[in-house]
């Protein structure tokens, strides 16, 4: 059955869009709690659409929605906070969301507590409001060291590389799209701190002075800069989100997938 394009919003804690309407199909990214959802088709306990946040199309299960949307006041800062049955720490929780989830708080106020739309209560100081920007968006990068290596993933549960750097960027008020490839073009065709473009700079990517927050591109994969020297990304040869040096970890991925592709820094207004 075809549809108009609703607007649905994910009320779960968030849940998997795949390539195809099975459970079996390969994951192609999450959906966090309270993003919107542009519903295509149904088919069954399947809808395919595409996410508002970063554009990205799949196939989700329908549970994990609601047709009733109400628009984000505040995002999850932390890696992950608990939304309670009550404002009381010991009671039962509804759901465990994760950073950059997006909640409508109403002004019921209990304590350190906060209500949101849906019935649930926040630690009040686990969420910010939207447009607030954190001033260190590696930082926030640093805050999921160790987290698993989950292709597909965006949470602290697991994630992926271009995962990490688009939940760190946001949290700094930059939105970026999804997977590692299209971030690249999105910043050559719109920063102006292009550094290094392989086939387009004159002098080689290894004479650059980095500086901590400078994005670094593989063909597949992305990392940041936490120094000069350093970089923190989540990877497959750990599988995990990890720190490594820049020069020992370009000369293992060069082995196999290639060498830097491109060298950015990003600009963050705060």
């Amino acid at each position: 059955m075809k549809t108009g394009g609703p607007h649905w919003q994910v009320s779960a804690a968030s849940t998997p869009l795949r390539r195809a309407p099975r459970n079996d199909a390969p994951l192609e990214t999450e959906l966090l709690h309270g993003e919107s959802f542009q519903v295509k088709e149904e088919q069954g306990r399947w809808v395919r659409g595409v996410c508002l946040h970063d554009d990205y199309p799949g196939w989700a299960e329908k549970s994990a929605f609601s047709s009733d949307a109400f628009e984000p006041t505040h995002l999850v800062r932390v890696l992950r906070t608990y939304r309670y049955s009550e404002p009381d720490l010991k009671s039962v929780p509804l759901n465990l969301i994760s950073m950059n989830a997006r909640v409508h708080l109403e002004q019921n106020v209990s304590g350190r507590f906060r209500q949101d739309a849906r019935g649930g209560w926040l630690v009040a100081d686990h969420v910010g409001p939207v447009g607030e920007k954190q001033p260190d968006f590696v930082a926030v990068a640093e805050h999921f060291l160790g987290a698993p290596y989950y292709w597909g993933g965006r949470t602290s549960l697991g994630l992926d590389c271009s995962a990490l750097v688009q939940n760190a960027l946001f949290q700094a008020g930059l939105k970026v799209p999804r997977d590692s490839g299209p971030q690249q073009q999105h910043f050559l065709q719109q920063n102006p701190r292009v550094l290094f473009e392989a086939g387009k700079t004159d002098r080689g990517w290894h004479t650059i002075s980095f500086a901590r927050g400078d994005l670094v591109f593989w063909r597949g994969h992305v990392a940041i800069m936490v120094d000069s020297t350093q970089l923190v990304h989540a990877n497959a040869t750990h599988m995990a989100v990890t720190i490594n040096p820049l020069k020992d970890f370009a000369e293992k991925i060069f082995a196999s997938d290639g060498d830097v592709s491109a060298i950015i820094r990003p600009q963050i207004d705060n």
